[in-house]
């Protein structure tokens, strides 16, 4: 891979969910595909955060989740998650006091 790729394949990495490289014998490159913020993303949370305690509960990669987190200013993050892990965090949400879905 070319020197200029694999810095770019880095940068991709800590803010696209899904990355795929792809080769032939005449060329190679890479396929990214990542979340898109609504513009009112931000605004929204901030309200949230009046209320409620936001959090991420996301099956994208840590860096991606941390990226969009950051974004819409989420603290706290909980990447990786595969459904069970996400109903798990939301029932013990549940039994410490106030849940908004």
């Amino acid at each position: 891979m070319q020197r200029s790729l694999k810095k770019q394949k880095a940068i991709f990495l800590t803010e696209a969910p899904s990355f795929t490289w792809e080769s032939t014998e005449s060329w190679q490159g890479f396929i990214v595909l990542s979340d898109t913020l609504r513009t009112e993303s931000y605004d929204t949370i901030q309200k949230i955060k009046l209320a409620y305690h936001p959090v991420l509960l996301t099956g994208d990669h840590e860096n991606a989740a941390l990226n969009i987190a950051k974004k819409v200013g989420i603290t706290e993050v909980k990447a990786n998650c595969l459904p069970e892990d996400k109903l798990t965090a939301i029932e013990e949400a549940q039994k410490r006091g106030k849940v908004s879905l």
